[in-house]
């Protein structure tokens, strides 16, 4: 079995596509054509001040990805109110949802101390090359940071590990063709991509925002909605067309846009509430 890290920061351009949000995302204040913008993903959003805009790019990867997905809703939430017709409601890209998401921070131990994230009641998050990392205390940021290789080693391990097991495709994301021996485990961010050989990681690395939307579209295919289905937030019934977010190669589905939301600004959390509730679910089953 062949473990490759993709530890290269994706640099994406606007490629000329002007902010479509009307009011700031931080103070709600309306903004304009001449209003600063910050760059999420390759998506522009424009804030109110310089002093918003500041906030924003100090921001860590998941709270950036709660700003968009607060100045563009998924395309079918019902619940959540819109001035805006359906033709003229911003939409979040998918490619840009699928980079934010696949660099949080979703395991439950330091990759320091490996200590539980809220052990010492002091968590961080912070974006270290193309992936946040968050620790028990603040503190052990120096110490990642002076031997990245050594961490980031632990964390592709780790990541390698849990998400194997959960992992439902047998098929190469790239080719299509069946993982067998020659697997690459491909670590992106902080997620786990299985593919059939070394040459379709280089594929994979040269366009990961179009190869994680597959990936995406994918996994939810492979994971279907049921119809007693509960929200993960709120714990009510799922509609026919639920929000759909995919976290570690996890499907998580939510009942609206501010359940959404909830899950966009704390990933981590969600994911072990929803291994919590998946365990559950399999030993009742046995």
């Amino acid at each position: 079995m062949i473990a490759i890290a993709a530890t290269m920061l994706i640099a994406v351009s606007t490629l000329g596509v002007g902010p479509t949000n009307t009011r700031c995302p931080i103070s709600d204040q309306p903004v304009n054509a001449s209003s600063p913008t910050v760059n999420i993903d390759g998506t522009a959003v424009a804030v109110c001040c310089k002093r918003c805009k500041a906030k924003a790019e100090a921001m860590d990867g998941t709270a950036q990805a709660a700003l968009l997905a607060k100045v563009q809703p998924a395309d079918d939430v019902e619940d959540e109110p819109s001035g805006q017709s359906e033709q003229e409601r911003p939409k979040q890209p998918a490619e840009a949802q699928s980079l934010v998401l696949a660099r949080a921070y979703i395991l439950p131990n330091c990759p320091l101390s490996r200590k539980g994230i809220e052990s010492m009641n002091q968590p961080a998050t912070k974006r270290i090359g193309d992936r946040d990392v968050s620790v028990c205390c603040p503190g052990c940021f120096r110490r990642i940071e002076e031997n990245p290789d050594r961490y980031n080693k632990r964390i592709d391990d780790w990541i390698i590990e849990r998400q194997k097991g959960v992992y439902p495709l047998k098929t190469c994301i790239v080719t299509g063709r069946p993982l067998g021996e020659d697997t690459v485990d491909l670590v992106f961010g902080n997620r786990l991509v299985r593919l059939c050989c070394g040459q379709c990681a280089i594929t994979f690395k040269a366009d990961p925002a179009k190869h994680l939307k597959a990936l995406d579209a994918a996994l939810i295919k492979a994971t279907p909605f049921k119809g007693d289905d509960t929200c993960i937030v709120s714990g009510r019934p799922l509609r026919k067309a639920p929000v759909e977010l995919v976290i570690g190669n996890r499907v998580i589905r939510t009942c609206c846009g501010d359940c959404r939301l909830k899950v966009l600004k704390n990933p981590r959390i969600w994911v072990e509430r929803h291994d919590a509730a998946a365990r559950k679910g399999a030993a009742q089953a046995s």
